[in-house]
């Protein structure tokens, strides 16, 4: 959903404004990367789409972050465990 919401503009409005890239004028390492959305409750909010599919996002490699088809993207992510991204 995150990847269509960014390169395609197949994702509903609604999910689209819940995707804030992060603007810097530093180089903090990597490109593309997601804002991640201010939670209130560490019980709820962590677990919650707006926070975590921006984190799983930017803990991609950049070489996955930067895909063009949305076939080859689904095809690198299979390969990628990502339950042990967040751990």
């Amino acid at each position: 959903m995150v990847y269509k919401a960014i390169n395609h503009d197949h994702a509903s409005k609604s999910i689209r404004k819940l995707l804030d890239f992060r603007n810097t004028r530093y180089d903090l390492g990597g490109t593309d990367i997601l804002k991640l959305a201010k939670v209130n409750t560490t019980s709820y909010g962590l677990k919650s789409w707006r926070y975590l599919a921006p984190k799983l996002r930017n803990l991609l490699p950049e070489s996955d972050r930067t895909i063009q088809t949305f076939t080859a993207f689904k095809n690198s992510i299979k390969k990628i465990d990502l339950a042990s991204l967040l751990s």
